[in-house]
């Protein structure tokens, strides 16, 4: 959706899923939900990528690590991702490597003592800070790709303290078809009851009503032209905005901008299948560009 407020300012408004390959990447909460029962996929295989993922960081001195969600194209089984990274993350225990990995348990109740949802932690965003506020050095997240008899996967090391890159390589696994048959149960917040807009389960909420906040004038006086802020935003089943939160922030006043005029929104909210409005977890990226 395209906002132009007036001949100074345009503002991009994206909302995006909470799932798969979007603009705004999300993540792995096994603590939220039991997942759909998978053969385990090849060990032999996974014992090498656990070797040359803990070589890169045993190299490059990352000690603390911690894996989250692997991601694939939204038709994909949520249930598959979510299987990957626990099996990569019981691999690199296995290692014997001087590093510790950390169980996605632990990053949970983090989010859950800093008054977050559980279902937080599959926003990749959200994985890798609250991974860096609680110690954690590197972060491993992925995407995969089915294809044949094999599972594609591309996996990005990360610093957690300054968000580079460390490293970044692809590898296949062998998988069977029961491995990667779709669930379509819905993901729910144990606590909120907030449900993650997954296709196939609950629909993503659109823009009803959704005026752009001002540029600052903080970001004015300092000549900022362009600048992007992410909230992640509950969609409340009646359409407007709750319990929003900053993932990225733009800076100069326009986050409490954006965040001001986001309780002002009206949605047309996520739906199950059966049609049934329902409150969902979303980001929001608003892009400001002063022209």
């Amino acid at each position: 959706m395209t906002i132009r407020p007036t001949l100074h300012l345009f503002v991009v408004v994206l909302i995006s899923m909470p799932f798969g390959l979007s603009p705004v990447r999300t993540r792995a909460a096994t603590t939220v939900q039991e997942i759909a029962p998978v053969r385990t996929l090849n060990s032999r295989k996974w014992t090498l990528l656990a070797a040359h993922v803990a070589e890169k960081l045993v190299k490059t001195r990352h000690k603390i690590v911690a894996v989250g969600q692997f991601y694939g194209q939204k038709s994909n089984p949520r249930a598959l991702g979510l299987k990957l990274s626990d099996q990569l993350r019981s691999a690199l225990t296995r290692t014997g490597a001087d590093i510790q990995v950390l169980e996605n348990a632990r990053l949970v109740t983090a989010l859950e003592d800093r008054k977050w949802m559980a279902i937080d932690i599959e926003d990749s965003m959200v994985f890798r800070s609250i991974a860096n506020a609680i110690g954690v050095q590197a972060a491993i997240s992925g995407t995969y790709k089915i294809a044949a008899e094999y599972i594609e996967l591309s996996i990005t090391i990360t610093d957690t303290r300054n968000e580079k890159k460390i490293a970044e390589f692809k590898a296949k696994i062998p998988a069977d078809r029961e491995a990667t048959t779709p669930s379509n149960t819905p993901v729910r917040d144990p606590v909120t009851q907030v449900y993650l807009a997954i296709e196939g389960t609950v629909t993503p909420p659109g823009c009803k009503y959704c005026p752009a906040p001002e540029f600052s004038p903080e970001a004015r006086a300092k000549k900022v032209s362009k600048a992007k802020s992410v909230l992640r935003v509950t969609v409340r089943a009646d359409g407007r905005a709750a319990d929003i939160r900053l993932v990225r922030a733009a800076g100069y006043g326009l986050d409490e901008n954006a965040a001001h005029v986001l309780q002002t929104w009206q949605f047309v909210p996520g739906h199950l299948p059966d049609g049934t409005a329902v409150p969902t977890r979303v980001d929001i990226e608003v892009t400001f560009e002063l022209r």
